[in-house]
């Protein structure tokens, strides 16, 4: 399998011995980032942080914003506990949170233009964080999809169009804090904000794409063959690392382009796409030779799916299947999860209020999910 070139190899910290997981790492890892270079255990690291809720807490995007540092932040009494609150993985990311606190490596980190946007009109969720590093370096890390309707929604648009709100608004804001820094950059994220991470550093502006040092996308949706085609890209590709658990369902979505390593997870199906079930041997991330034969399966099946349909017949489908999700309670995904696992979502009262032509992609899509996802617990 094709591995992701990558430039000269940094020297590798000390080992520790044994399974770990980010936590473990954030708290084994004693080195600063001027006695251990940037890692890609360290852009995992960053891309976590973005999930959490800064609001209040860090600047917005403007000229004259100051930045704040980390540990003063995680000082402040139940600003943890409220910058995590109840999302997914809650309990992994408070004590992570907590451990980068007291991190050589990374308390003294600052954060700036924070910026969190989910409008249901648009169909757009967007959250990114700028953080500036001991290195003199400054990490853009742009969220991925949270447990939100509209984020969902936006994520499934991805099937038919290009550019979704979000990618207009990663490259606007790569472009912005950019501008507002001199310091040389790294971009990245985890699911949807690797894609958004990608996307910025393929479209920001020549002069702000040759400061990029490094673009991490983490379990990733890709783009249609045009992007990976383009001159833009290939000017970047060399400093592109992307990174998959190797049940992957999420980061092999119009994943057109191999360059990418694979790694070991201690979970089932798409509950790999969690980052805290990602291995870790000592410091470094545990990388295994190939995708499972599930995730490759899944794949070939989707990608097969989709092929027979253009993007107007991909849009009918989408927007079908928000509108059965409309007609339930659900506030969130995983409440549509429980509701297509109930068989409530698909009911046969429901599905024949659809066209022929849709219904029969929903059927075919739900029997692809049922296979893939529902056999493990979300």
């Amino acid at each position: 399998m094709p591995l992701l070139s990558r430039p000269a190899k940094p020297e590798k910290p000390p080992e520790t011995s044994g399974t770990g997981n980010l936590i473990d790492y954030v708290v084994n890892m004693q080195q600063t980032l001027l006695e251990a270079p940037f890692s890609l255990a360290d852009s995992m690291v960053l891309a976590e942080l973005s999930y959490l809720d800064f609001q209040g807490m860090v600047p917005p995007p403007s000229l004259l914003s100051i930045p704040v540092r980390y540990s003063i932040i995680a000082a402040r009494p139940g600003a943890l506990e409220r910058m995590v609150g109840d999302t997914p993985s809650a309990e992994n990311k408070l004590a992570l949170a907590r451990a980068l606190a007291e991190s050589p490596r990374f308390a003294g980190m600052t954060l700036d233009y924070y910026v969190n946007i989910v409008d249901p009109d648009m169909e757009k969720q967007f959250s990114a964080v700028t953080i500036r590093l001991a290195d003199h370096t400054a990490f853009i890390a742009f969220r991925g999809t949270d447990n939100t309707l509209t984020g969902w929604k936006e994520n499934f648009n991805m099937a038919f169009l290009c550019p979704v709100p979000a990618q207009r608004e990663c490259v606007n804001y790569l472009n912005n804090v950019a501008g507002w820094s001199r310091r040389k950059l790294r971009v990245g994220g985890h699911s949807k904000g690797g894609n958004l991470a990608l996307y910025s550093s393929i479209f920001c502006k020549p002069e702000v794409q040759s400061r990029i040092l490094q673009v991490f996308t983490l379990d990733s949706p890709g783009f249609k063959n045009m992007i990976y085609d383009s001159h833009r890209y290939r000017a970047l590709e060399d400093r592109v690392f992307s990174l998959l658990p190797q049940d992957s369902k999420i980061g092999t979505l119009l994943l057109e382009n191999e360059r990418y390593q694979v790694i070991e997870s201690g979970a089932e199906g798409f509950a790999q796409h969690d980052l805290f079930t990602w291995h870790f041997d000592g410091l470094e991330p545990k990388l295994v030779d190939k995708l499972s034969e599930d995730a490759i399966h899944f794949d070939a099946t989707l990608d097969n799916w989709l092929e027979r349909m253009d993007d107007r017949r991909r849009r009918l489908v989408v927007d079908a299947f928000f509108e059965l999700i409309d007609s339930t309670d659900a506030d969130t995904f995983g409440d549509v999860l429980g509701y297509i696992k109930s068989g409530e979502l698909t009911s046969y009262k429901k599905l024949m209020q659809l066209e022929p032509e849709v219904r029969r992609e929903l059927i075919n899509i739900f029997a692809l999910l049922g296979k893939a996802y529902l056999r493990v617990r979300v």
